[in-house]
């Protein structure tokens, strides 16, 4: 004898929508969701003001570019000065480079201590600085 499963219950018509439980806890998801993310929004907004903006606090000076990554800051106010030349004896009595200048009067190389950087047919050094603006603006470049 053949053992019938019953499965009647599958075509039975079934009441549309979720049951009262079912309906509360999708609510109560519904609120949780919303609730963590407008507490995120919240929590995000509020701590933007402990940060700071970088362009704000920015800090006029020279970079001495070796290349290679090899750099040397040095912190100059540009309202003392702002001829290229003057700058580069700041950072060169700062860090102890002694430099060469050509009959030109254009640099004609670096000796950071270590080595000596010179032109060549792939690499010049030129002098030139940015000028700090309230509006941006392209910066103005002086060679010597």
């Amino acid at each position: 004898m053949d053992p019938m499963v019953d499965n009647s219950w599958i075509h039975e018509k079934r009441p549309s929508g979720r049951s009262g439980w079912q309906s509360k806890m999708m609510k109560t998801k519904v609120f949780m969701t919303v609730a963590v993310i407008l507490a995120g929004t919240i929590l995000a907004v509020s701590l933007n003001g402990l940060g700071s903006n970088a362009t704000l606090y920015q800090s006029e000076g020279v970079v001495v570019d070796f290349g290679g990554y090899k750099t040397s800051w040095t912190d100059v106010d540009y309202k003392e000065t702002d001829d290229p030349v003057e700058l580069l004896v700041k950072a060169s009595e700062k860090h102890g480079y002694t430099y060469t200048m050509g009959e030109d009067g254009k640099l004609e190389s670096v000796y950071d201590g270590s080595a000596t950087y010179s032109n060549d047919p792939t690499h010049s050094w030129g002098l030139w600085y940015v000028e700090k603006r309230a509006h941006p603006s392209p910066g103005r470049k002086d060679t010597a």
